[in-house]
């Protein structure tokens, strides 16, 4: 019985779908006008059978020049994770480094003689807390990326055709369900298309660090397939796969968990069953969810200490605070632009005004295009499944990296409203202005994501470049391989922590130093004065670990609020430990030096930092370098003599 409905709904929803285009020919005149042509060529074109395909191979093409992006970002640390040669053992033995199904995302492990070494070779600051923890259980996503690794671990090309053929079938799995829920109409199409071309998708597809992302998706769009094939069949084998599918995409990526979302919006819009029903349906996926994360925490996988993070096991009401400020701008960038990540550029002011910002405009947009959605219940669906699927992404900074799964439901929304708006038999009663605007909003969401869509998915590995060039600088000191290797280097004014700068250079068989140690890191002006033989004082202008607040002597109020200093500031108050931050309280013994605080701001920060060295800071065992950044190189750096100091910009 449930066979021959489910053939039945086939039927009709395809009946529909030829009738609407044929209705569209036969309303046109004998000669259509160019508007009429295009909508029906593109109703045929959105309706064609074999278009999943067509997408796939289209989605490939755009993101095709992601390949040759290379190692970036984290992809850095995991090439070097499986690098096989005796200097690189020698730096950071294999066991340290991120390697292995457990550990391929531990980034820092609270392993004490870990966090020591990583420190003395000026991967983490020396102020690091060791208490902050930072580890992903991602052991699906891991196993993949070994298999890379142990196939063609020097060609980075592969690995990223290996990335784009997972998104290719997330594409054509999309597609799928797509027509699965909205028939096999050019609605559905236009979804697909939607999502094939999505601009939150760039970041996810250019990273191979972030194909969890993909895979957890993957994963997460082939449990509601297989969920809705068990409720429309009512045959159990199709749940027991539905939760199978469920566990490889939590055991992918943590935002597995939100296909929790979308089940919990197909019970409510979707499934015809009672209400007890529906409850009962969700409630095997619900206790997996939680056996997943009980093993989750009691394996030590979880982040803490970590500003832009926030774990609701260990905050529940931080993590509500985040959902109040996150949730607007996740979804306004999901659904239209700006993209998310531009939160990391703001101050806490900016950041409140922004989210009032996007939350009026979610209301409005809404309100506007509330005729076409409030008596449908598949866009109430997709809205629903979008609107709930950001809130688990609020515990870590709105970023497009992890939104691919979102984007899915918003782009299933997008084509469902834009479906109801075009069909003139619809039942919405309501003002030809009203309509008129709302058509206007509906025409803009499909002109931006048709348009910048595919530009974003097509030149972002440019906008990478750019980045990777500015990688490389800060990487590469023009200083023989003997004095190098041979020396400690001090490296001095620096705009952000040289956290790549061993494993970049391992990976390229370069020279690397025994110890690095950077004193601080900052765009502001910093001063160093030299105490006694062995003692330099460092001051930064604003001290150490500066709060979030807006740009100090930044005359212009927008520059003020929206700058790259906040994103540099989050990584400079990065792993500080703000228990031992009182004047005399925190020491900290590394390899050849003793640091210590000595000053404290009017806000109770650190001020000033004592370096006492165990040798004359003029002995030829230190090398000490100095970041130009007017011309983005490395220059010799001379200590002043003692009693004076010197400020560099």
């Amino acid at each position: 019985m449930g066979n021959e409905m489910e053939t039945k709904n086939e039927s009709i929803k395809r009946s529909a779908s030829t009738d609407s285009i044929h209705s569209e020919l036969s309303r046109s005149p004998i000669q259509p006008s160019p508007t009429q042509r295009f909508s029906c060529v593109s109703s045929i074109f959105l309706s064609f059978i074999y278009l999943p395909v067509v997408l796939a191979v289209l989605a490939l093409l755009l993101a095709w020049p992601t390949v040759y992006v290379g190692w970036f970002g984290d992809d850095v640390w995991h090439r070097f994770a499986h690098l096989d040669t005796p200097k690189a053992e020698e730096t950071l033995p294999k066991e340290m480094r991120m390697s292995g199904l457990m550990s391929m995302y531990s980034f820092w492990d609270r392993n004490p003689e870990r966090n020591r070494r990583l420190i003395d070779l000026g991967i983490f600051p020396w102020w690091f807390d060791e208490e902050t923890n930072a580890c992903l259980w991602r052991p699906l996503t891991a196993a993949f990326s070994l298999m890379d690794y142990r196939l063609w671990p020097n060609t980075s090309e592969l690995l990223h055709v290996h990335s784009l053929v997972w998104y290719a079938a997330l594409v054509i799995l999309a597609s799928l369900f797509y027509r699965k829920i909205m028939g096999m109409g050019w609605a559905a199409g236009l979804a697909a298309l939607l999502f094939a071309v999505f601009h939150i998708n760039a970041i996810p597809i250019s990273f191979l660090a972030n194909r969890h992302t993909i895979l957890g998706a993957f994963f997460g769009v082939l449990v509601l397939w297989m969920h809705d094939h068990w409720r429309k069949r009512n045959q159990v084998k199709w749940h027991i796969l539905a939760l199978t599918a469920l566990l490889l995409s939590l055991l992918s990526s943590e935002s597995g968990v939100v296909t929790f979302a979308y089940l919990l919006s197909y019970s409510l819009f979707i499934d015809s069953g009672s209400i007890k029903t529906r409850v009962v349906t969700l409630i095997p996926t619900l206790i997996l969810i939680l056996i997943w994360r009980f093993i989750y925490v009691s394996l030590g996988y979880g982040i803490s200490g970590l500003e832009l993070y926030v774990d609701p096991a260990n905050g529940f009401f931080q993590f509500l605070y985040a959902v109040v400020t996150r949730t607007p701008i996740l979804l306004l960038g999901v659904l239209a632009v700006p993209p998310p990540d531009i939160y990391i550029l703001l101050s806490p002011a900016a950041i409140h005004i922004y989210a009032l910002f996007a939350f009026v405009c979610l209301i409005m947009i809404g309100w506007l295009v509330y005729p076409y959605w409030k008596h449908c219940q598949i866009a109430k669906y997709w809205l629903f499944s979008a609107l709930l699927s950001v809130i688990p992404l609020c515990a870590a900074f709105p970023s497009a990296r992890n939104m691919m799964f979102s984007a899915f439901g918003a782009a299933g929304f997008i084509a469902q409203i834009v479906y109801n708006a075009k069909n003139t038999e619809s039942p919405f009663a309501y003002s030809i202005r009203r309509r008129k605007y709302a058509r206007t909003v509906i025409c803009i969401f499909v002109f931006l994501h048709l348009l910048c869509g595919p530009i974003v998915l097509n030149q972002h590995a440019k906008l990478l470049k750019y980045i990777q060039y500015g990688m490389d600088r800060l990487c590469s000191i023009d200083l023989p391989d003997a004095e190098i290797e041979q020396h400690d280097l001090i490296l001095v004014n620096l705009p952000v922590p040289p956290c790549f700068l061993i494993p970049y250079r391992l990976i390229n068989h370069q020279s690397v130093p025994d110890r690095i140690l950077t004193p601080t890191y900052s765009l502001d002006p910093v001063a160093y004065e030299r105490f006694d033989e062995k003692t330099m004082v460092v001051r930064p202008q604003n001290g150490f670990a500066q709060p979030h607040v807006p740009v100090p002597e930044e005359k212009n109020p927008i520059y003020a609020h929206i700058s790259i200093h906040h994103a540099l500031n989050y990584v400079e108050r990065l792993g500080w430990n703000q228990k031992e931050i009182r004047s005399g309280e925190m020491k900290v013994r590394l390899s050849g030096v003793t640091i210590a605080i000595t000053e404290l701001t009017s806000d109770n920060r650190p001020a000033a930092a004592t370096f006492l060295f165990d040798v004359s800071l003029d002995d030829s065992k230190l090398t000490w370098l100095q970041w130009n950044k007017r011309d983005w190189r490395y220059e010799k750096f001379t200590p002043p003599p003692i009693g004076q100091s010197v400020t560099l910009y």
